[in-house]
């Protein structure tokens, strides 16, 4: 009875660690799901993933301002170079490549 009451035990603590382990989402994908939101232009999605940032203030009514950054986002691309985890802390190293845009408007304007 006591080695069928350790093997429980044993069991129930696996289940507890394997369970709490994969409640924390992986620093790298929190980066994925906020460009992939940012591309998506769900700004109140990303916000979510940031402190202090309002990126949510992006939202607008104006139909010319959306389509601008829907066309700019959509041409969002970014590649994680690196990951560092400690016990409450993940830096996440980020290459993120995006339009130029005041380059673009300028060579429109000289044309």
């Amino acid at each position: 009875m006591k080695r069928v009451s350790s093997k429980l035990f044993f069991i129930f603590l696996t289940t507890m660690l394997l369970t709490s382990c994969s409640l924390t989402p992986q620093p790298a994908k929190v980066v994925k799901d906020f460009f992939k939101a940012v591309q998506e232009s769900n700004y109140q999605k990303a916000e979510k993933y940031t402190d202090n940032i309002a990126i949510g203030e992006l939202d607008s009514d104006d139909e010319y301002q959306k389509k601008l950054l829907k066309a700019i986002n959509s041409k969002l691309r970014y590649e994680i170079l690196s990951t560092e985890s400690k016990v409450n802390q993940a830096t996440v190293k980020v290459k993120v490549m995006i339009l130029d845009l005041p380059q673009i408007l300028s060579d429109q304007c000289l044309s």
